[in-house]
């Protein structure tokens, strides 16, 4: 994309784009009606998505230790292979199958056994009859149901709505995105005037998911500009299930209070980034950040506990003898 093509023609380059495999697929697949345009793009931004967090989670990831080069690594000859089969097991496998099911269908008879009917059927049906053919309970039975029916149909309509809305904000969304990694942040955050920035998106989009993955893009921004406070406001509004953005957010409002000098709050949200689903790649790395913000409010006790996570629970991260090297200076600073 950065590639100014002085070597080629305007023309040359647009005869190489009509070429490309992806285009031509692509034409293939709308003139089929296979998908619509619309499917495309939202199948575009949930790849961009991914590629985020991939990104993220690349630039988050401590470098392996050299004697991960030889976890996984297998002796046998062909593995996984199988070079060789038998015609026995193919035959054998089925009548395995069939004896595993007739088995469990006997154990389910013998559970069966000596179990009766709580009411004979013909005698719930008789009941349920006397009782619809009372008045009363026919007028309960009606307004029952319609309220049921008044629910559903609003529930419905509610549902197509707001499915309706989701697919429009990812599409409103695309280009904001596209300017977030092409590191125009600005256009990214207040759109081109032709298409929205993730500012237009969040006012207009309010409550679709586009709108709330647009609020950590927003927060993500303003980190970067140094505006701290909306920068919190707007990674607070974020929610996800997803561990690896969810812990992210947490951490960046950490950065944020950390340059704002407020290291208490830092702190209480690098310990939540650590703690939302630990695990072994990025926990390490935001326990760190809490044990310094720790440091920095003056609780040094608490800071070496944190080092001691990495230490004890981290042995293979990159961070573990670093915990080590620090937990041993923040130890002699309290005998001082």
């Amino acid at each position: 994309m950065s590639d100014p093509a002085k070597y080629r023609t305007k023309e040359e380059v647009i005869s190489y784009k009509d070429r490309d495999p992806i285009e031509q697929i692509k034409k293939v697949i709308l003139n089929k009606k296979y998908a619509s345009e619309k499917v495309l793009k939202d199948l575009d931004l949930k790849l961009k998505e991914c590629v985020a967090e991939a990104v993220i989670f690349a630039e988050e990831s401590p470098y392996p230790e050299p004697s991960d080069a030889y976890e996984d690594v297998y002796k046998e000859k062909y593995y996984p292979f199988v070079l060789e089969w038998s015609p026995n097991y193919i035959i054998a496998l089925p009548l395995q199958v069939e004896n595993k099911i007739s088995q469990m269908a006997k154990s389910k008879n013998k559970e069966s056994k000596g179990l009766n009917l709580i009411e004979n059927p013909e005698v719930i049906i008789s009941k349920t009859e006397a009782f619809l053919n009372d008045k009363k309970n026919q007028n309960i039975v009606f307004v029952a149901i319609g309220i049921s029916s008044l629910i559903l149909l609003a529930f419905m309509v509610f549902s197509h709505f707001k499915k309706n809305k989701n697919i429009e904000a990812q599409e409103e969304m695309f280009q904001a995105v596209y300017y977030f990694e092409s590191d125009s942040i600005g256009l990214a955050l207040n759109g081109d005037g032709n298409n929205y920035g993730f500012l237009d998106i969040i006012s207009l989009y309010s409550g679709t998911n586009a709108a709330n993955l647009s609020n950590f893009y927003v927060g993500a921004i303003y980190l970067r500009l140094k505006d701290f406070n909306n920068s919190i406001r707007y990674l607070k509004n974020f929610s996800s299930q997803d561990f690896l953005l969810q812990a992210r957010a947490y951490a960046l409002i950490g950065d944020a209070y950390m340059e704002l000098n407020d290291f208490e709050k830092a702190s209480k949200y690098f310990k939540k980034a650590s703690m939302h689903k630990s695990n072994k790649n990025f926990s390490p790395y935001y326990l760190n950040k809490y044990a310094l913000a720790l440091e920095l409010k003056g609780d040094l006790n608490e800071a070496i506990i944190a080092h001691e996570i990495i230490i004890n629970d981290y042995r293979t991260s990159v961070l573990f003898q670093e915990s080590q090297k620090e937990k041993a200076r923040l130890e002699g600073l309290i005998v001082e």
